[in-house]
Protein backbone atom coordinates (compact mmCIF):
# COMPACT_ATOMS: atom_id res chain seq x y z
CA UNK A 1 0.00 0.00 0.00
CA UNK A 2 1.35 3.54 -0.89
CA UNK A 3 1.96 6.10 1.25
CA UNK A 4 -1.25 8.39 0.27
CA UNK A 5 -3.62 4.91 0.76
CA UNK A 6 -2.10 4.80 3.99
CA UNK A 7 -2.91 8.55 4.68
CA UNK A 8 -6.58 8.03 3.78
CA UNK A 9 -7.04 5.61 5.75
CA UNK A 10 -5.38 7.55 8.50
CA UNK A 11 -8.13 10.35 7.10
CA UNK A 12 -11.17 8.00 7.92
CA UNK A 13 -11.74 9.42 11.68
CA UNK A 14 -11.17 13.15 10.48
CA UNK A 15 -13.69 12.72 7.72
CA UNK A 16 -16.49 10.83 9.75
CA UNK A 17 -16.29 13.75 11.83
CA UNK A 18 -16.86 16.19 9.82
CA UNK A 19 -19.75 14.33 7.98
CA UNK A 20 -21.01 13.66 11.74
CA UNK A 21 -21.37 18.08 12.01
CA UNK A 22 -23.32 18.16 9.07
CA UNK A 23 -25.72 15.71 9.56
CA UNK A 24 -26.40 17.29 12.49
CA UNK A 25 -26.52 20.23 11.65
CA UNK A 26 -28.84 19.68 8.73
CA UNK A 27 -31.18 17.42 11.30
CA UNK A 28 -30.96 20.49 13.84
CA UNK A 29 -32.38 22.14 10.67
CA UNK A 30 -35.35 19.77 10.07
CA UNK A 31 -35.82 19.61 13.67
CA UNK A 32 -36.86 23.86 14.01
CA UNK A 33 -38.60 22.82 10.83
CA UNK A 34 -40.60 20.38 12.71
CA UNK A 35 -41.50 22.13 15.90
CA UNK A 36 -42.62 25.26 13.90
CA UNK A 37 -44.71 22.84 11.64
CA UNK A 38 -46.49 20.99 14.59
CA UNK A 39 -49.67 22.63 14.51
CA UNK A 40 -49.74 22.11 10.94
CA UNK A 41 -49.35 18.50 11.29
CA UNK A 42 -46.52 17.91 9.18
CA UNK A 43 -45.44 14.40 9.93
CA UNK A 44 -42.87 13.86 6.89
CA UNK A 45 -40.89 16.76 8.24
CA UNK A 46 -40.79 14.99 11.71
CA UNK A 47 -39.92 11.49 9.83
CA UNK A 48 -37.46 13.05 7.93
CA UNK A 49 -36.16 15.03 11.36
CA UNK A 50 -35.90 11.94 13.67
CA UNK A 51 -34.40 9.31 10.52
CA UNK A 52 -31.50 12.46 10.30
CA UNK A 53 -31.10 12.02 14.21
CA UNK A 54 -30.81 8.05 13.44
CA UNK A 55 -27.74 8.86 10.78
CA UNK A 56 -26.28 11.09 13.39
CA UNK A 57 -26.18 8.58 16.28
CA UNK A 58 -24.93 5.78 13.60
CA UNK A 59 -21.96 8.62 12.76
CA UNK A 60 -21.04 9.01 16.11
CA UNK A 61 -21.14 5.66 16.52
CA UNK A 62 -18.57 4.87 13.79
CA UNK A 63 -16.57 7.96 14.75
CA UNK A 64 -16.24 6.40 18.02
CA UNK A 65 -14.66 2.99 16.39
CA UNK A 66 -12.29 4.87 14.28
CA UNK A 67 -11.36 7.27 17.15
CA UNK A 68 -10.46 3.73 19.29
CA UNK A 69 -8.96 1.83 16.61
CA UNK A 70 -6.71 4.91 15.49
CA UNK A 71 -5.71 5.64 19.13
CA UNK A 72 -5.22 1.73 19.47
CA UNK A 73 -2.99 2.38 16.90
CA UNK A 74 -1.11 4.89 17.55
CA UNK A 75 -0.53 3.41 20.99
CA UNK A 76 1.67 0.30 19.56
CA UNK A 77 4.36 2.76 18.09
CA UNK A 78 7.44 3.19 20.10
CA UNK A 79 8.23 6.99 19.41
CA UNK A 80 6.64 8.85 21.01
CA UNK A 81 6.96 12.40 18.83
CA UNK A 82 5.52 9.93 16.10
CA UNK A 83 2.61 9.13 18.34
CA UNK A 84 1.91 12.82 19.13
CA UNK A 85 2.38 13.75 15.80
CA UNK A 86 0.22 11.12 14.15
CA UNK A 87 -2.46 12.09 16.86
CA UNK A 88 -2.46 15.90 16.65
CA UNK A 89 -2.76 15.95 12.67
CA UNK A 90 -5.19 12.27 12.63
CA UNK A 91 -7.22 12.88 15.21
CA UNK A 92 -7.20 16.25 16.06
CA UNK A 93 -6.83 17.73 12.62
CA UNK A 94 -4.33 19.95 13.39
CA UNK A 95 -2.56 21.05 10.05
CA UNK A 96 0.98 20.79 9.17
CA UNK A 97 1.64 24.14 9.28
CA UNK A 98 0.22 24.57 12.61
CA UNK A 99 2.73 21.21 13.50
CA UNK A 100 5.84 22.97 11.85
CA UNK A 101 5.18 25.89 13.73
CA UNK A 102 4.56 24.29 17.13
CA UNK A 103 7.91 22.54 16.74
CA UNK A 104 10.35 25.13 15.25
CA UNK A 105 10.06 22.98 11.98
CA UNK A 106 9.57 23.31 8.17
CA UNK A 107 6.19 22.01 6.43
CA UNK A 108 8.53 20.36 4.42
CA UNK A 109 10.04 18.71 7.83
CA UNK A 110 6.56 18.37 9.53
CA UNK A 111 5.39 16.09 6.23
CA UNK A 112 8.56 13.97 5.99
CA UNK A 113 7.83 12.88 10.02
CA UNK A 114 4.62 12.41 9.23
CA UNK A 115 4.95 10.33 6.48
CA UNK A 116 7.75 8.63 8.57
CA UNK A 117 5.22 8.06 11.23
CA UNK A 118 2.46 6.70 8.91
CA UNK A 119 5.52 4.26 7.26
CA UNK A 120 6.33 2.87 10.73
CA UNK A 121 2.71 2.04 11.55
CA UNK A 122 2.58 0.21 8.46
CA UNK A 123 6.63 -1.21 9.20
CA UNK A 124 5.78 -2.39 12.38
CA UNK A 125 2.71 -4.67 11.50
CA UNK A 126 0.15 -2.21 13.49
CA UNK A 127 -3.58 -2.49 12.19
CA UNK A 128 -5.16 0.66 11.82
CA UNK A 129 -7.21 0.23 8.78
CA UNK A 130 -11.04 0.96 9.34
Amino acid sequence: MVLEEKKQKLQAYLLTVARLERKCEEAARWDSLAKAGEEAGTSRIRTTALQLRGECEQLALKANALRLRLTAALEQLPDPKQRELLAAHYLNGISVRTLAMRNGWTERYTRRMLAAAVNQLADNNIIFYC
